[in-house]
């Protein structure tokens, strides 16, 4: 009984490894894909009423003072 208690044992902690070791790669990835999200977007301020007008990646902006 012991030793399927350490080979349980053996087989958990490799299992622990091999998950920390996917969740690291996966955090590299999830930064990866949030800065290119946060490169990729666009604000616009003005002082009167401002409409932003997009389309294929583009913005046209018409604000009227």
């Amino acid at each position: 009984m012991e030793t399927v208690n350490l080979i349980l044992g053996i087989i958990a902690s490799i299992a622990s490894i091999a998950a920390a070791v996917i969740s690291l790669q996966n955090k590299q990835e999830i930064k990866s894909i949030k800065k290119s999200l946060s490169d990729n977007s666009q604000t616009a301020t003005g002082k009167v009423a401002t409409n932003v007008v997009g389309s294929n990646n583009s913005a046209n902006i018409h604000a009227s003072q």
